[in-house]
């Protein structure tokens, strides 16, 4: 398993990768720097929790973990902030909704499930 943008919560016995070395990931990485370092599908999972808002390529992140996961886990929690709320936080570059995490997202690659305020995404 691998763990994209880790931060503090780093999963046992998976890859734990982060850009910032101070969280002690396996990898340090920017997911900005595409490709990411790893073989196609040398994963089983690859589990991004809450990092689609920090990168300006979300798409291009997305198309790389599927070359390199057999199947991917997204969340994005208060996905339904308002627009003034995510650019208060400097480290997110792009705003995501419902809507644009569904073009993200199809229907047809991923399920896709709403949970309170949070929106899950799980590789078919």
């Amino acid at each position: 398993m691998l763990n994209l943008g880790c931060g503090n919560l780093k999963i046992p016995n998976a890859v734990n990768l982060d850009i910032n070395p101070d969280f002690e990931p396996d990898i340090v990485w920017d997911l900005e720097k595409l490709p990411l370092p790893f073989k196609d599908k040398e994963f089983d999972v690859v589990f991004g929790f809450d990092i689609i808002e920090h990168v300006r390529n979300p798409k291009g992140l997305i198309a790389e973990v599927e070359r390199i996961g057999k199947r991917s886990v997204w969340f994005c929690l208060d996905f339904d902030k308002a627009r003034e709320n995510w650019e208060a936080d400097k480290t997110h570059v792009s705003y995501i909704n419902e809507k644009i995490w569904g073009e993200l997202f199809p229907k047809d690659k991923y399920f896709i499930f709403k949970i309170s305020n949070a929106l899950i995404s799980v590789k078919k």
